[in-house]
């Protein structure tokens, strides 16, 4: 009963903080900033105002509101009771500049203001009008003071200069965004330290991880008996296919050498397998018949030889009587075994389970993340072309949305579909490795889904939940822990 609720309650944390850590990602795409040369000016002095805007090459800059500007006025002191404020004065301003630089522009431009009264002058922020894909939104500069000094002051004995009353705190309204760094930074370590605590205590408790997959053996004789009965019933021969008939028998004659004595035989010549089988307890009148099966085979492949039928049948039963005097023989309950298990025949002598090493799965994770990232941008490019363009200034909230759910679509098809249907990625494929449950049985959709969420969660804690690999017998991450599931050597 807690299982689920705490599955429930954990999807629903980890959805609100990556889509919070998106729209941080988002936000930071574009900056923008004022600055003084000099904060603290004599009257009549001028003062450089920088202004520029840092962006993607695929944002612009519509317009920028520098009416701000036209009427700037000193805070006026209650105690002195002057009734004329000071004003700055823009002397002159640069052409807009902008510069490209690896993908990133920026635009920029220089303001030359003065003043004839002393004063403190503030400088509200400067907006930024800007539009991306459709989506126009406005970042605005930080304030700035000025500070307008009398020459006379300067001057004056360092005696005579009085303390000026100190002045009361602008204080500014709080809003919801000076907050969110805040509550970024408590999550985050909620969830960072949470996380290093769970992964401790599920290590602990799944140190002996899965039993092994039990797989049944079948022995080399068996299969090979199986496939010669599958190629009499075949009549190849009788019907004029004698290339087919001599290339499947002697393929079946090489895979029971190679599968009961260890040779090479399928990627041997004739020559290298006749000297191999001298090597091994292989009776010396076998020998000559696999001689004969084998050269004869090569002619009919190479020389379009046209054997006499009653050679065809003599080379199966040569082929039958190799199989017999050489088979291995069983233990008695190895034979118990082999009548439980359900028939077949392509089942390979398989010892114990081979556990994929940490450096496959991570060479195999690499070439997965390259397909994925092209399949995830491809959704994402489609999904956008219907987002509906937001208001000037209004935060483009539809897109992280949007980027999210792509991400997921793109994950549940490539990763779950293939793993449930395939057993392995494009990516495990090259690496002979695949997925499967600790009992050896396909994955189901549902898992599969869960294991790719989980793994897309773990790189918010800092790739810990991947540690586990180095450590447990079967070579499990905490994503394949939670799904139970295994990665192999095919």
């Amino acid at each position: 009963m807690m299982r689920p609720i705490f599955g429930t309650c954990l999807k629903q944390v980890l959805t609100i903080l990556c889509l919070m850590i998106g729209c941080l990602s988002v936000q930071s795409q574009v900056k923008v900033f004022a600055a003084f040369d000099n904060s603290k000016i004599l009257i009549g002095d001028h003062a450089n105002l920088h202004l520029e805007a840092s962006y993607p090459s695929d944002h612009s800059v519509t317009s920028v509101d520098l009416s701000v500007l036209d009427s700037i006025f000193a805070e006026v002191d209650p105690s002195k009771g002057d009734p004329d404020p000071g004003m700055l004065e823009v002397l002159s301003q640069t052409e807009w500049e902008t510069i490209e630089n690896t993908g990133n522009v920026i635009y920029r431009k220089d303001i030359t203001l003065t003043c004839w009264k002393e004063g403190v002058y503030f400088i509200p922020q400067i907006r930024f009008n800007i539009t991306f894909k459709g989506s126009n939104f406005s970042r605005a500069t930080n304030r700035l003071n000025l500070l307008v000094s009398s020459p006379i002051e300067q001057t004056a004995a360092v005696d005579t200069v009085q303390i000026a009353p100190i002045k009361e705190i602008i204080e500014e309204e709080w809003r919801l965004s000076d907050f969110l760094p805040i509550v970024y930074f408590l999550l985050g370590s909620i969830l960072i330290i949470g996380g290093i605590i769970f992964l401790i205590l599920y290590i602990i408790r799944k140190k002996q991880g899965p039993p092994p997959i039990e797989i049944i053996v079948r022995p080399a004789h068996e299969i090979a008996f199986h496939k010669l009965n599958d190629l009499k019933n075949q009549a190849l021969w009788q019907n004029g296919e004698v290339k087919a008939y001599q290339s499947q028998l002697t393929y079946i004659s090489r895979e029971y050498i190679e599968n009961r004595y260890n040779i090479p035989a399928l990627e041997s010549t004739t020559g290298t397998i006749l000297k191999d089988l001298k090597k091994v307890e292989f009776p010396n009148d076998l020998v000559e018949k696999m001689r004969e099966m084998l050269q004869l085979a090569d002619m009919v492949k190479f020389a379009k030889a046209n054997p006499p039928e009653e050679m065809n049948t003599r080379l199966m039963a040569y082929a039958e009587e190799i199989v017999e005097k050489t088979k291995l023989e069983l233990s008695e309950e190895e034979l118990q075994k082999l009548k439980s298990a359900s028939p077949g025949t392509e089942e390979t002598i398989i010892a114990s389970t081979i556990y994929a090493s940490p450096g496959k799965r991570f060479l195999a994770y690499l070439i997965d993340v390259v397909i994925f990232q092209i399949l995830f941008g491809t959704l994402y490019f489609i999904i956008s072309l219907f987002t509906l363009t937001t208001e000037s200034g209004a935060f483009p909230s539809i897109l992280i949305i949007l980027s999210i759910v792509a991400y997921f679509l793109a994950g549940f098809f490539y990763y779950a579909y293939f793993h449930t249907t395939k057993k392995k990625t494009f990516g495990k494929h090259l690496l002979g490795i695949e997925l499967v449950q600790a009992d050896g049985k396909n994955i189901s959709f549902g898992k599969a889904c869960l294991r790719f969420f989980i793994k897309s969660i773990s790189f918010i804690f800092l790739f810990l939940p991947f540690l586990p690999i180095l450590f447990n017998k079967q070579k499990q991450a905490l994503h394949d822990m939670v799904p139970n599931t295994i990665v192999i050597r095919k």
